[in-house]
């Protein structure tokens, strides 16, 4: 990415990975300890306590690196936004934005990650290059989109739906 004058930057914390990370992490950490303990005893079988722990361990640090961060940055020229340590990266040029719409991110959406770019129960829709549209999580959406509308002062903010509409 190009980085020249960073005019916003936020960091954003997808809880439901880190449950998913601190629950295997305690599990792991459980289980290995269990298979160290019985390690030298007759008739322990403690040899699968530690394969499924080292396992536990690996795949929460995985998850910790795909997934649990979103970085969020306006520069002077474009929206840059990466996912987990970097594994995912866009950008949007601010020239090309059309449309900006603050929604309500249903809690599926979050869970199942359809939309990777959600890390939380609002977001800020971005309608770009006439028929693509990016939701990006954030728990701010109206600062962002003061910060977008201030370096694209053509770009028109749409009203969101009340609470509890379809």
């Amino acid at each position: 990415m190009v980085h020249s004058e960073v005019v916003y930057e936020k960091t954003e914390w997808h809880r439901v990975y880190l449950f998913y990370v601190f629950f295997e992490l305690a599990l792991g950490v459980f289980l290995g300890i269990l298979g160290f303990s019985n390690l030298g005893k007759t008739g322990e079988a403690s040899g699968w306590h530690l394969v499924l722990s080292v396992i536990l361990l690996v795949w929460a640090v995985v998850l910790f690196c795909i997934g649990s961060r979103l970085e969020i940055r306006v520069t002077g020229e474009n929206l840059e936004v990466t996912l987990g340590l970097g594994w995912k990266n866009k950008t949007i040029p601010l020239p090309a934005m059309e449309s900006l719409k603050a929604v309500a991110v249903p809690f599926m959406d979050r869970k199942n990650r359809k939309d990777a770019w959600c890390c939380g129960p609002m977001a800020l829709q971005i309608s770009y290059n006439d028929d693509e549209v990016f939701r990006l999580g954030t728990s701010e959406p109206d600062v962002l989109a003061s910060v977008l509308k201030k370096d694209r002062p053509g770009i028109p903010l749409e009203e969101a739906e009340p609470a509890g509409s379809n």
